[in-house]
């Protein structure tokens, strides 16, 4: 029987899989978005795959798929490639610009907190 730290473990370990996988794009991988979690469960928050999955293709084709459409699917043009890249380019500059943002804003808090402790301590030594 798996011990609740055990499964607190896994849950971490598989979101921070899935974290990396926000970096992955491609026509035919389902995007993932997030995940949400509470005490009892973790949820992955998926791009809609309004065309169905694969399983369910093959499924309705009766078997394999005609190799002109499994070429289509499983093929990676450049055009595609130098897209992705310049996604995660921009996904990148983002995060940079968030964590600059933050940095600046606790540089800002601690600023202001020395200067409070400064005019409380001549405040204090002046009376």
């Amino acid at each position: 029987m798996q011990t609740e730290e055990h499964c607190d473990s896994g849950c971490e370990m598989l979101a921070a899989h899935y974290q990396k996988k926000k970096l992955l794009l491609h026509p035919n991988i389902v995007r993932f978005l997030g995940s949400l979690e509470d005490s009892t469960s973790l949820l992955f928050v998926l791009q809609y795959a309004n065309r169905g999955t694969l399983r369910q293709r093959l499924r309705d084709a009766g078997g394999p798929l005609p190799e002109e459409e499994a070429a289509a699917v499983s093929h990676y043009t450049p055009q595609q490639q130098q897209q992705q890249q310049q996604q995660q380019q921009q996904q990148q500059q983002q995060q940079q610009q968030q964590q600059q943002q933050h940095d600046s804003s606790a540089a800002a808090a601690a600023a202001a907190a020395a200067a409070a402790a400064a005019a409380a301590t001549a405040a204090a030594t002046a009376a």
